[in-house]
């Protein structure tokens, strides 16, 4: 890890992390190290194991890109995740027992892609996830408690929800891809989504005259198992997929 900048802990049965693994100081190194020599740790996989906490403070690791701490039995991240590591840009929290998400910190933060599923979320309406202007990719899906969905950031391109209780979604106008099946949704504004490439809107509560309005880049489109009556889509050269199976369409 000290040459490569990657430290993998994964599947070791870990219940704590060792300090030595994260912030190694001259004190740790071994006869043949040169502290010069260490490469800074960019990433971190300390995922499937026992860890049911991770440390408080995560300064030392300022320069962490990627963080993989799912598959463990962790109830919350540290509330100064983002702000102790400001150059994160994957950080992997799916199946653990979150019940929320650390905030974004006053100074925004380098996330790209952030990936919480198979957690215990429920409703995060005051979460600030806005601030991460630079967010691309929002997996929450299978978090089944999971009500509501706080303002998303305006650049996202993927957004995955499946399999939760949500009511209400509003999608940002420059989403690719939109997962969203197994909820609770009677209607959602696709209307704008010109960049919107695949729709899954599978098992939801959409009414019989929900339409999808003709979008240039729309390939793939899901809206099986619902209450549609009707069905009008006009062709698209991008469009090659198309599923309403079990619905009550004339």
């Amino acid at each position: 890890a000290r040459a490569s900048g990657a430290l993998a802990l994964a599947g070791r049965k870990l219940r704590e992390l060792p300090v030595e693994s994260y912030a190694p100081t001259p004190d740790d190194l071994e006869e043949s190290e040169k502290f010069w020599e260490i490469v800074e740790l960019k990433s971190f996989d300390c995922s499937h194991n026992l860890l049911d906490e991770l440390p408080s403070d995560w300064r030392a690791l300022s320069t962490l890109r990627q963080l993989r701490v799912a598959r463990n039995a962790l109830c919350t991240l540290p509330e100064a995740l983002l702000s102790d590591l400001p150059a994160l840009e994957l950080l992997d929290a799916g199946d653990n027992q979150l019940r929320c998400l650390p905030p974004i910190p006053a100074q925004g933060c380098a996330l790209k892609t952030l990936l919480a599923p198979r957690n215990a979320l429920t409703k995060m309406e005051r979460w600030n996830i806005q601030e991460c202007s630079n967010l691309e990719t929002l997996s929450l899906s299978d978090n089944e408690q999971l009500q509501a969905l706080p303002p998303l950031p305006k650049l996202l391109r993927a957004l995955d929800v499946e399999h939760c209780s949500l009511h209400h979604l509003e999608a940002p106008q420059f989403l690719e891809t939109l997962a969203a099946a197994r909820n609770q949704l009677q209607a959602v504004d696709v209307g704008g989504l010109q960049r919107l490439k695949y729709l899954d809107l599978r098992q939801n509560g959409l009414g019989p005259n929900y339409q999808v309005p003709s979008l240039p880049a729309l390939a793939e489109l899901f809206l099986g198992h619902n209450s549609l009556s009707t069905f009008d889509l006009k062709p698209s050269p991008a469009l090659t997929m198309v599923e309403v199976a079990s619905n009550a369409l004339k």
